[in-house]
Formats: structure tokens, C-alpha cells, sequence
């Protein structure tokens, strides 16, 4: 086996005639392509604002408490892998302690995420449609019906292995196993942002097995071998990952948080609701990204009927690995369907990839100036059916488009309430799954429970969790505490463990009421605040009729 640096491998196309120009004139479909991506950049600036949403919460919550000493999974109880707090506290280290500095990370690690699908991409096609695969992830992974405008785990697990990609197609084709080691890590580092990552490893681990390099017959040994040198990268990852948590002291949390519970999170949704809840999500998402689809498609049956045996591994790969992605649970939510975004734009590249060669001109043999208008339509058609909300709509309006009554838009109303009234060093407890009013107030909570979904779960482990939150919330005594009454707070279950909502009732008897945000309809909202923290004279007069309001809490002086 050859360690040494070896030249970069010819790209391997998928026989398209080219004519070749110099590199230094930009064509009209380069600058039609930039121009698509400067839209997403565009969108994605005007919405630095956006409210965040409790995912981003959770994960910004965690990167505060990395950041000021505090430990994941005994602080703040999380069944993702440590990578995205850790990626949340760089961006946070960069631009500062606030939602504009997460989605300005966002900007950059999307523009990061499709450089790395350009290199992968064009180890195996032209330039041109490289740079479509390119423009097609942006446009896909901004979309909102997919939530793309969101900071969600799926942005950061796709960075790392794009680019691991890029060095496991390069090792592959020129049998360097430095290349195919360093592939190993970059692609290990995927699940570490987000476990459903792991099919990516997963991928990485089956092409370097079975894929055939450059016609070139291979011993089983060496595919062996070269497999082993991958996976070697991939558990190098996974055991610095390990080793830091066991060094901290949370092992045992991160057992439980990580394997134990999603074990029963996984199996809440009984298989026969899984047809319904993936046409709830996917049918929006047809909706709107029908063209990039159809172009997908086209690019499949080319591929699979005339492409070569590695376009064949890598585009089946890549779209298996992304269906397989957004299945764990059957939960099939919109920012699951992300994790195919890479194998829908690389395939869409080969859809085009495939028209230049169908759809020449007799006369013109080499104007593709048809099948790249198709390729440009697709890329276009998608921002325009979502532009009210990526150029239009103020960042409140997105959020309440997108989540309806959840409290995203008055969260950072009771965060800056709580950030005026609370001492630094005074706890908080927050009755409801919004961890982002703990970040924006700055204010470190009372429990590790930052969501109430797992306590209201029909699972063995519920009744424990819930004992668990009230004896940490009755020993830090925390200062305030916050009520969130919307039901997509709490997703209660008629069965649900009745312990803390009745705990719940006796402890609030030692609190005043000293704020409430109530949520009156989508467009209007109504705060009420105590600025001198003493009780509210009125709070039932305030709240009036409304279901949904986020109510705020002082303890009793005496108490």
C-alpha cells in the first residue's frame, strides 16, 4: 500500500462532451449560479434575527454552560453527542452570546457544508455541475419548509463528512491511505454533532469495501485493510469523544442520556403511524422542492442506466444514507429530511449532467445552454415559491409561520425581563421545553431537564425523570421560575406520570406572579412586567381568555 503523496486522480466524468474554456471567463451560468447563491446568503442575513426555537436553545443553553464551567449530561440532560454544544460555543467564543451570532455561525457553516459537496462532487463530475450540487445544497438546506432557516443539529453533522467524503473519494482513487485515515475522522465527526450522522460513517465504511478503484482489480486484503484504516479514523473520534466525557465524570450520564433513553424515544411511534407522520412532513417538502426532485430523478435513472460503476455507488449511497437518516422513531420531522439534501443535490447534478448530454444541438454540439436553463429552473423555483418568507416576511412573522403559538417570538421579551430583575448568580426553573429563555436571560437553571417531553413520555424511565427534576429543583431553590402553558410545551399524554404536574401546583404556593407574556393571536402579543420584581396585582386580568402565555415567578420573600 502507497502512504506517499499521490497525484490527484483525473476526474472521472460521466462522458460529457466538454468544451473546455479558460478558467479565468465566467459564463452566464456562473453568474446565474452565483447569483442563487447570493439569494441564500441574502435570505439567510436578512434572518440573522429570527427568534430562536428550542432546539437552538438547548443547544446554545449547553454551549453557555461549556463555556462557564458547567458539564453536559449532569447539568443539562441531552441525548445528542457532545459535538453541537461544543460547535455552538465556538461560534458563540466568535460572535458573542446571542441568536444574530448563531445564525451568522449557520451562514458560514452552510457555505462550509457546500464547498465541501463542490470538492467531493468534483472528483466524480465536471466543474459545472459540481458548482450546480453546490448551489442546489444551499437552496435546499435554506428552505424553511425544512426548517433550514433553523440552526438544527443536521447543519453541523453534514459539515464533517462532506468533506470526509471529498478524502474518501481521493483515497479511494489513488489508493492513499493517509487520504482514506483522514476521510475516517472527518466522517466520525458527524454523529459525534448528531447520531443520525452515522450513516454517513456508515457509507464512508461499505464504499471503501465494495466500491471499485479505477477499473483496477483489488485483493479482498486490500479492501480490508483500507476499511480498517477508516475505521480506525472513525473510532479515534469516538474515543477522544469518550475519553473527555469519562475524564469529566459523566459517563454514566451520558450512558443514560444517550443510549438507555433513546431507546425508549425511539419507540414511542408504533410502526403502523410511521406512512402518516412521513406524508405529514414529506408532502410540504414535495410541494415545494417538486423540480429539484424531478432533476434528482433524472439524474438516478442515467446514472443507474449509463453512469459509471462509481457514480452508481456514490448516488445510491448517498440516497440511502439520507432515507435511513430521517427514519430513526418515525418521527420524520422536517429538519430530519436535511440529511438528504446532499444526495438530492448531487443527483440533481447528475440530472443535469445527464440532459447536456441528451438534449444537444445538432449544430451546436457543445451549447448545453438547454439542459443547464432546466438545471437553473430548479434551483430558482424552490426560492420562489418560499420567498415571502426568505425575503419578505419580518424574522417574527417566519417564526410564527413556522411554529405557530409556540412562545419563539415572546421568549426573548422574558429572557431580557428575567435579565433585569435576576441577580447573576440567581437560579432558574423553567415549568416547559423553552431552554431558549434560559440562554438569552443568561441565567443558569435549576435542573437538567430542559425539556418536558421525556418526563411526559409513556416510557420506564419517566417516573424516574421527573422524580429526578423535582429533587434537583428542591435543592437549588431557585429565585424564579417560568410557566410555558402552550401544549407543544409539554405534549402531555393522557397516561403521562402525574407526579410533577402535581408537585408542580404545591411548589408554585411560595412564588409570586411578577410577569406575564401572553400570546393573543399570531401577530399580537402582550407582556406585563413587574420592574421591581414585587408581585403583579392582577395576573388573572392579565392572562384574560388566552390559553397561551408564559408566566414568570419571584419566591416569596419568606419563604
Amino acid at each position: 500500500m502507497n502512504d506517499s503523496p499521490s497525484p490527484e486522480p483525473p476526474v472521472a466524468s460521466i462522458d460529457v462532451p466538454q468544451a473546455e474554456r479558460p478558467a479565468d471567463r465566467w459564463s452566464w451560468l456562473d453568474w446565474a449560479l452565483l447569483i442563487a447563491a447570493a439569494a441564500v446568503v441574502f435570505a439567510r442575513l436578512r434572518l440573522l434575527d429570527l427568534p430562536l426555537e428550542r432546539d437552538e436553545g438547548e443547544y446554545a443553553y449547553g454551549a453557555q454552560l461549556l463555556r462557564h464551567g458547567g458539564m453536559l449530561y449532569r447539568d443539562l440532560h441531552s441525548m445528542k453527542w457532545p459535538g453541537i454544544y461544543a460547535a455552538y460555543a465556538a461560534i458563540l467564543g466568535v460572535g458573542g452570546e446571542n441568536r444574530t451570532a448563531i445564525h451568522a455561525g449557520l451562514l458560514v457553516l452552510n457555505c462550509a457544508t457546500a464547498a465541501g459537496l463542490f470538492l467531493f462532487a468534483r472528483t466524480l463530475v465536471d466543474r459545472t455541475c459540481a458548482l450546480f450540487a453546490a448551489v442546489m445544497f444551499m437552496v435546499l438546506s435554506v428552505l424553511p419548509v425544512m426548517h433550514g432557516i433553523i440552526a438544527n443539529a443536521e447543519h453541523f453533522s453534514m459539515l464533517f463528512p462532506m468533506f470526509g467524503l471529498w478524502r474518501l473519494s481521493l483515497g479511494l482513487q489513488t489508493r492513499s491511505a493517509i487520504n482514506i485515515f483522514i476521510a475516517g475522522t472527518l466522517v466520525g465527526l458527524g454523529p459525534v454533532m448528531k447520531q443520525h450522522a452515522i450513516v454517513f460513517v456508515v457509507l464512508g465504511g461499505v464504499e471503501t469495501l465494495l466500491l471499485p478503484w479505477t477499473g483496477v482489480a483489488t485483493s479482498i486484503k486490500s479492501r480490508l485493510t483500507r476499511a480498517a484504516i477508516y475505521s480506525a479514523g472513525v473510532f479515534l473520534v469516538w474515543g477522544i469523544m469518550l475519553l473527555a466525557i469519562w475524564r469529566h465524570g459523566a459517563l454514566s450520564e451520558f450512558w443514560l442520556w444517550t443510549v438507555q433513553y433513546p431507546r425508549e424515544y425511539t419507540s414511542q411511534i408504533p410502526v403502523i403511524a410511521a406512512p402518516v407522520n412521513f406524508f405529514y412532513s414529506a408532502v410540504p417538502i414535495l410541494w415545494i422542492t417538486w423540480p429539484v426532485c424531478l432533476l434528482a430523478l433524472v439524474g438516478l435513472i442515467y446514472t443507474l442506466r449509463s453512469g459509471a460503476a462509481e457514480h452508481r455507488f456514490w448516488s445510491l449511497g448517498l440516497l440511502l444514507a439520507g432515507i435511513v437518516a430521517i427514519c430513526p422513531g418515525f418521527y420524520f420531522r422536517e429538519h430530519y429530511f436535511l440529511l438528504l439534501a446532499p444526495a438530492m443535490a448531487f443527483l440533481s447534478a447528475l440530472g443535469v449532467q445527464a440532459l447536456r448530454r441528451e438534449m444537444v444541438l445538432p449544430d451546436h454540439p457543445h451549447d448545453y445552454s438547454v439542459a443547464n436553463t432546466i438545471g437553473l429552473v430548479a434551483i430558482f423555483l424552490p426560492l420562489l415559491f418560499q420567498g415571502k418568507l426568505l425575503f419578505l416576511d419580518s424574522s417574527r412573522a417566519v417564526s410564527r409561520t413556522l411554529y405557530g403559538l409556540n412562545p419563539f417570538v415572546e421568549s426573548p421579551d422574558v429572557a431580557a425581563y428575567l435579565s433585569r430583575v435576576m441577580p447573576p448568580d440567581a437560579k432558574l426553573v423553567i415549568f416547559g421545553s423553552e431552554p431558549q429563555i434560559a440562554f438569552e436571560s443568561q441565567r443558569r437553571l435549576a435542573t437538567g431537564h430542559v425539556y418536558m417531553y421525556p418526563l411526559m413520555e409513556i416510557h420506564p424511565l419517566a417516573a424516574t425523570m421527573q422524580r429526578q427534576m423535582i429533587d434537583e429543583v428542591t435543592a437549588a431553590r431557585p429565585e424564579f421560575a417560568v410557566v410555558a402553558t402552550t401544549r407543544t410545551s409539554w405534549l402531555p399524554r393522557p397516561n403521562s406520570e402525574p407526579f410533577l404536574a402535581d408537585w408542580m401546583g404545591r411548589f408554585l404556593r411560595d412564588y409570586d406572579p411578577v410577569g406575564v407574556v401572553t400570546t393573543q393571536t399570531f401577530e399580537n402579543s402582550e407582556s406585563t412586567f413587574s420592574e421591581d420584581g414585587t408581585p403583579l396585582p392582577n395576573p388573572a386580568a392579565a392572562v384574560g381568555e388566552h390559553p397561551n402565555y408564559v408566566m414568570i415567578y419571584r419566591r416569596k420573600p419568606t419563604r
